[in-house]
């Protein structure tokens, strides 16, 4: 909700008239570059690749394969992966 308010305070750059076009390419590197020289922002893009193609296939696909009856290992496989 205070997010929300905030919104009519927020003013936006205008759009610099004299500046080239550039191609998609050139916007891509430019801001793999921008996320490469701050470790911060690239440890917080790594976690998001991990939680979306590691843990998020394990949560899904682990029930199935370990098939009806095996709760408890659900269990202990998941409190593995969660390092508890």
């Amino acid at each position: 909700m205070i997010g929300i308010s905030t919104l009519p305070v927020i003013r936006d750059a205008p759009p610099q008239l004299g500046r080239p076009r550039t191609s998609v390419w050139q916007d891509f590197h430019e801001g793999l570059h921008h996320v490469r020289t701050r470790p911060w922002l690239s440890s917080m893009v790594h976690g998001t690749v991990q939680l979306a193609l590691v843990n998020g296939p394990l949560y899904v696909l682990l029930p199935p394969v370990l098939g009806t009856g095996s709760e408890r290992m659900y269990g202990l496989v998941v409190a593995e992966a969660a390092g508890l």
